[in-house]
């Protein structure tokens, strides 16, 4: 009885090892915030020349001109291990449709630099706010 429990305990305990490898060697998925990674992602070229390749391609609608808007757009979305924007969301808009032209604009960018921890690329979730009307 004694050597059935002893085997029956190895099994479970390399069972348990099998499973956590086979979790560590699918990658991680998870979605860290800018703050607990190493390295965090960035536009290539650096926040500027993101700020500029924003301006260059978003439309400013006519309506917000005419009133001197200066609201901010805001937005949330994920830096992938490759670099590619995903799950782009709005979590403040200026009401002149601006929402999908966010979304427009973010869809538009090329490949961003990712960020790492621990030596590998990692996804990060990442804020950001944009005036389309004066400012940054």
């Amino acid at each position: 009885m004694k050597n059935l429990l002893t085997i029956l305990s190895l099994t479970f305990l390399s069972l348990t090892y099998a499973q956590n490898k086979s979790a560590e060697n699918s990658g991680d998925n998870r979605i860290y915030s800018s703050e607990k990674v190493e390295v965090r992602a960035e536009f290539k070229d650096g926040t500027e020349k993101m700020r500029d390749f924003i301006k260059a391609n978003f439309a400013v609608p006519k309506q917000m001109v005419e009133t001197y808007n200066t609201s901010a757009v805001t937005s949330t979305f994920v830096v992938e291990k490759d670099g590619s924007l995903s799950d782009i969301k709005i979590t403040k808009d200026t009401g002149f449709n601006t929402e999908a032209e966010m979304i427009r604009v973010l869809k538009l960018m090329p490949a961003w630099l990712p960020a790492e921890l621990n030596g590998k690329k990692v996804r990060v979730l990442f804020e950001l706010t944009y005036r389309p009307n004066g400012g940054s």
